[in-house]
This record gives C-alpha cells, sequence and structure tokens, in this order.
C-alpha cells in the first residue's frame, strides 16, 4: 500500500495493488462479504465494495 498525503492535510489515498484487487476477486467469489475482506487486507470497506463493483464490470486495470 502507498499512502498519499495532500498539502491541505485531507485524508491520506490509499492505492490498492494489482495483487490485492485479484484478492478482493477471489474473496469474493469465495464468498466473503466486503467488510470481512476489507478486516483480511487492511482496506476501507468503501475500497473493498469500489473494487468489488468494477470486477463485476471485468475491469481490474490499474486506475485507482
Amino acid at each position: 500500500r502507498i499512502n498519499f498525503v495532500s498539502k491541505r492535510g485531507a485524508k491520506a489515498k490509499v492505492m490498492t495493488s494489482l495483487e490485492q484487487r485479484h484478492e478482493i476477486k477471489h474473496l469474493t467469489q469465495g464468498g466473503k462479504k466486503a467488510a470481512e475482506i476489507a478486516a483480511m487486507l487492511g482496506l476501507s470497506v468503501h475500497t473493498v465494495r469500489k473494487w468489488q463493483q468494477r470486477i463485476k464490470k471485468g475491469d481490474l486495470s490499474i486506475r485507482s
């Protein structure tokens, strides 16, 4: 994970790696809930749900 802090002191932006996105995909296909995946990978539930939606559309690209 890479954290970015803005000059205005805003919340740090966390970039998910391609490996994390693949892990989200496999755990989701295995029946895990977003909250469980988030806890396992140290990500926010929002981030996991975002990638679950993109995975459902067939998009695992490098975009953040």
